[in-house]
């Protein structure tokens, strides 16, 4: 991602999710979605997605963890 658009940040409990809509090094949107654990004392990453959209029209407006995609 070269261009960041907008985030979106979720915590429930012991679980957040991270989405970051932006654009690559050719203007195609994208979203980075990362889901996070509290574990041990500290936030560590558990689940990592990157999704390719056809238009920033597509974009989620809300932070959305990879395995809530919707196939």
């Amino acid at each position: 991602m070269s261009k960041q658009i907008a985030h979106f940040e979720k915590i429930d409990g012991l679980v957040g999710c991270l989405s970051i809509n932006g654009l690559d090094n050719e203007s195609m949107p994208m979203s980075f979605n990362i889901k996070y654990i509290y574990e041990h004392d500290r936030w560590l990453i558990d689940e990592i997605g990157i999704l390719f959209v056809n238009s920033t029209i597509d974009f989620k407006q809300s932070a959305q963890c990879p395995s809530e995609y919707q196939n």
